[in-house]
C-alpha cells in the first residue's frame, strides 16, 4: 500500500496502486506524456513548474485505487543525507486534496510533516 521510498517509508498509504509512473528530473516530467486524463495531467505540471525547485531528484507519479493520483517528488537538503519528500493527491477532476512535505534526517528517520494546504490536518487524521 502506497509507494516506498528511499529512506524505507511508505507514501500515500490510502489505497493501493493501480499504475505507476518514474521520471528522474523536472524537465522530464513537465515534458512527459503522463498516463492521467489531461485536468490531471495539467495540475501536476503546474505544481512541478511553479513550487518544487531544481534539485529535485525523483519524481513518482502513481494512481490509487480509489481513482486519486499521487505524485511524490524527493528533493536535496542543505545537511549532507537529510532530504524532503513532496506529496501532493490529487482527484481524478484534477483538483488538489492533500498536499505537504515530510522532512527526513540523514538516517532516514522522520524529522516531521508539513502540511502546505491550510485545514488538511484534520482530513488526514480521521
Amino acid at each position: 500500500m502506497g509507494m516506498k521510498i528511499d529512506s524505507g517509508a511508505y507514501v500515500g498509504t490510502r489505497g493501493s496502486i493501480t499504475e505507476y509512473s518514474g521520471h528522474e528530473s523536472k524537465t522530464a516530467v513537465v515534458k512527459a506524456d503522463l498516463p492521467a486524463p489531461p485536468s490531471v495531467e495539467k495540475t501536476i505540471k503546474t505544481f512541478i513548474r511553479k513550487k518544487l525547485s531544481h534539485k529535485i531528484e525523483d519524481v513518482r507519479i502513481a494512481k490509487l485505487k480509489n481513482g486519486n493520483y499521487l505524485l511524490s517528488a524527493d528533493m536535496k537538503g542543505r545537511t549532507k543525507g537529510e532530504h524532503a519528500v513532496y506529496v501532493l493527491e490529487i482527484g481524478p477532476r484534477g483538483g488538489k486534496i492533500n498536499l505537504y512535505k515530510d522532512s527526513y534526517y540523514a538516517d532516514g528517520t522522520l524529522k516531521h510533516r508539513k502540511y502546505k494546504i491550510k485545514n488538511r490536518r484534520r482530513v488526514q487524521k480521521k
